[in-house]
């Protein structure tokens, strides 16, 4: 996210822009779904789950971030040929009207869209 500010009075001075989102994940079925988007040309609901360890040495749910009216704006499958035992990834660029983070531990969020609603909670 951008947002442009008076070098003199740090105030905004134009409007919030995002820049895509980059993701790079390993093969698998989705990639050809992926694919099939950017050649489509789909608008897209993405939701992003991270997850991390707990307290309580468990696996558990620690943020999100959902896109809405995204679309792949490139895909790029790798594969590092120096090291068989790399397993072959994607790069891919996410462009989108909205944007919302979502902290499940510390159970708050944040949303950004191009049509000028912000808010958080």
């Amino acid at each position: 996210l951008i947002s442009p500010r008076d070098s003199q009075t740090g105030l905004p001075s134009g409007k919030r822009t995002h820049k895509p989102l980059l993701i790079q994940k390993a093969w698998g079925p989705s990639s050809v779904q992926i694919f099939s988007a950017l050649t489509h040309n789909e608008l897209l609901t993405v939701v992003i789950d991270f997850f991390s360890l707990q307290r309580t040495g468990k696996l558990g749910l620690d943020h999100t971030i959902k896109l809405n009216n995204a679309s792949v704006m490139s895909f790029h499958s790798n594969a590092d040929t120096d090291n068989r035992q790399a397993p072959p990834t994607d790069t891919m660029q996410l462009v989108f009207q909205s944007i919302e983070l979502i902290d499940h531990v510390s159970q708050s969020a944040a949303m950004d869209s191009l049509t000028g609603t912000a808010g958080g909670k």
